[in-house]
């Protein structure tokens, strides 16, 4: 025993954290749910003599903030994001003010009251939520359409291609995991979470991935991120990396991170401490998944939203995707050239 107590808000991952905890963690996991009343007065019982971990999703991260800070006044020891990274993970245009202050490279934006929608632009322009999430809301700004409202800004479209980058951050480390490939944009604007994504990248690019690494520690240290966050970039054909989101709390691609490397995500107080980068030491895949909630841990296999696999070559990567998926669009996908025969 560690003396951590996890609380977690989604109730989603409680069907696989139990396979992303070290050898011998029993640390107590306590499901607080995503909306339902949480007793302060009993949450300070459990938590007794315990560091309070949060897992903390979109829908959480004011709540959990909230708690943590009563926890705090009441004398606990707590790891929850901090309020710079919760107020960064909520509005998207503070978000933005924060890269462009911070010198971080990010796509140009603005909002409705700042110009005319699409004014001197020759090309596409998206609409996003102000304060959404997994792509809600999201839409190419067209005549006839509806206007950009208060709630929304624009940024310009651009073809490329999206990565994430997950870390874990806390007094006494900072671990960046390998790059996630999520493939083309495109102007029908389907979500990452919705097309292949994978990790390690399908083709090493050594000078890619360690601007990403770079870019995520420094993002990272500024945004005052305690715990796990996803960085999502696009990489533009003409260009550099450019930040897109920050998402300080639980993400899907974390579970695609924690199966390509090994690593434990749920029991980051085993992990080394100081600087680490985890290497890949599998394949690892996915895919959207639209039927019920399963997981076979041995065989590599967890399905939630996603159907999400690993194995230790591209051809048995392949297979575990072609067994359990009977959407076969998702196997064509470009990232498998050459290797479905």
């Amino acid at each position: 025993m560690s003396g951590f107590i996890h609380l977690v808000g989604p109730g989603s991952v409680m069907s696989w954290m139990p396979y992303f905890r070290a050898a011998g963690d029993d640390d107590p996991v306590v499901p607080l749910g995503p909306v339902d009343p949480v007793d302060p007065r009993r949450l300070e019982q459990l938590c007794a003599g315990r560091v309070a971990v949060f897992v903390s999703d979109h829908d959480t991260l004011l709540r959990d903030r909230a708690l943590a800070d009563r926890l705090e006044t009441a004398g606990h020891r707590v790891l929850c994001q901090s309020h710079r990274a919760v107020l960064l993970g909520m509005d998207k245009l503070v978000m933005k003010e924060f890269l462009r202050a911070e010198g971080f490279p990010t796509l140009p934006w603005w909002h409705a009251r700042e110009r005319a929608d699409g004014e001197g632009l020759d090309g596409a322009v998206v609409v996003k939520a102000r304060h959404g999430t997994q792509s809600q809301g999201i839409r190419l700004l067209g005549p006839g359409g509806p206007p950009v409202t208060a709630r929304e800004f624009c940024e310009p479209y651009r073809d490329g291609i999206e990565y994430s980058m997950i870390a874990y951050r806390d007094a006494e480390r900072l671990v960046i995991f390998p790059p996630v490939w999520k493939g083309p944009t495109g102007r029908d604007l389907v979500p990452p979470w919705r097309r292949l994504r994978r990790c390690p990248l399908p083709e090493p690019d050594p000078v890619l991935s360690e601007l990403l690494y770079e870019l995520t520690a420094g993002i990272a240290v500024r945004a005052e991120i305690t715990g796990y966050v996803e960085i999502e970039y696009l990489v533009p054909e003409d260009g550099g990396p450019l930040v897109l989101e920050l998402n300080p709390r639980l993400s899907g691609t974390m579970r695609l991170a924690a199966m390509a490397t090994g690593v434990p995500v749920f029991s980051p107080h085993t992990l080394q401490k100081g600087h680490g980068r985890p290497p890949a030491v599998r394949l690892a895949a996915e895919i959207p998944h639209d039927g019920p909630a399963w997981s076979d841990p041995e065989a590599g296999v967890f399905a939630t939203s996603r159907l999400t696999v690993a194995a230790d070559d591209p051809a048995a990567l392949l297979a575990k995707l072609r067994l359990h998926s009977p959407d076969s669009r998702w196997l064509a996908a470009a990232a498998f050239a050459g290797q479905a025969a």
